[in-house]
């Protein structure tokens, strides 16, 4: 499952919210200061140089190399948002970094590509950016995405699949930067009352973070409904909260909708809510119909209802739009489940 579902179950553990999501940065350069700018760090392989950030544009910077395989898959995602937002005064940069021997040559590579990747491409020059930008940010790993907000002011970093309800906030202009300032010390204080033993408490700081922005910190309402079920035996109250969010708190958002299921599918047999599990994964569906882990997930919840044919119809489409082998295996084996129950 994604890392929002990492998060959302680790914090059912003995912290709420073992981190910060992936805006917490391990190296000195914060969100909401300026973002250092490429200017001398690369080589300009496609698309028009754009070496310092303008202000009045946002820049998505997406880190990457032509060995890591996760960097390619999530190319098209970030092709997709390129072009969702070319109108809107954003320009989306892929910088190859962490050179490798033996590699694919980075130019030959894009060249190959050529318009299937819309967006600009650099490279950087003798770890350049390694150094300046990536240090700073301490980021270690790839595929990351960093976003640069009209200001020149680092807004956010993390994962090329998470970036997207926060370029939405930052192209309309919202203060990214500052809220993620202000729910980093409000998770951090939730965290200490979980610790302590105080739930309550601890619910209501995310209930807080939640209430800053619905599109940046819906997911933690996945977090509140898990604390009310599990911490809190709160069952009624939580099947009420579950309905709420689904209406008016992630009703946008099919990952945290498929969140909510995948929770609910997840836990022991007494504490199942189905009907909310099947309500928040069809709703996720109408959002994102071809997705084959939504289709899983849903897969999962008509099998517990008893409906083994639909659990088959519908798991049977998901190996159909699976992305690897792997991943098609998995799904295969869950049929072979389902199958044997009709």
């Amino acid at each position: 499952m994604n890392r929002m579902l990492t998060v959302m179950m680790a914090a059912l553990g003995t912290a709420l919210v073992t981190a910060l999501s992936p805006l917490a940065l391990a190296g000195p350069l914060k969100v909401a200061e300026q973002m250092p700018d490429l200017g001398g760090k690369v080589n300009w392989l496609k698309g028009e140089e754009s070496l310092k950030f303008e202000e009045g544009t946002v820049y998505v910077l997406d880190f990457w190399a032509t060995w890591c395989a996760p960097c390619i898959q999530a190319m098209p995602h970030v092709n997709e948002l390129a072009e969702m937002y070319r109108d809107d005064d954003v320009e989306v940069i892929g910088v190859a970094v962490f050179e490798q021997a033996g590699q694919a040559p980075t130019d030959r590579w894009v060249e190959r590509k050529g318009d299937e990747i819309s967006y600009a491409m650099v490279e950087s020059v003798d770890g350049a950016v390694e150094e300046a930008i990536l240090r700073p940010l301490g980021v270690t790993g790839i595929p990351t995405i960093a976003i640069v907000d009209r200001s020149g002011r680092l807004a956010w970093t993390g994962h090329p699949y998470e970036m997207d309800r926060v370029l939405e906030r930052v192209v309309a202009n919202v203060d990214v930067a500052g809220l993620l300032g202000k729910s980093e010390g409000m998770l951090r204080e939730a965290n200490k009352l979980a610790q302590g033993g105080d739930w309550d408490g601890a619910l209501q700081k995310l209930e807080d973070v939640i209430a800053l922005d619905h599109s940046l910190f819906g997911n933690y309402a996945v977090n509140s409904y898990g604390v009310q079920l599990v911490r809190l035996k709160r069952e009624e109250e939580a099947a009420t909260y579950g309905r709420t969010i689904i209406e008016n708190v992630i009703n946008e958002s099919p990952d945290d909708l498929a969140n909510l299921a995948y929770f609910i599918v997840s836990k022991p047999l007494a504490e199942r809510d189905l009907k909310l599990a099947a309500m928040a994964i069809e709703r996720a569906q109408k959002l994102r119909p071809d997705d084959s882990m939504l289709l899983d997930i849903h897969a999962s919840v008509l099998h517990m209802q008893g409906d083994a044919e639909g659990a088959v119809k519908t798991q049977e489409r998901a190996i159909e739009l699976a992305e690897d082998d792997a991943e098609r295996s998995r799904l295969k084996a869950k049929l072979t489940e389902y199958a044997a129950a009709k």
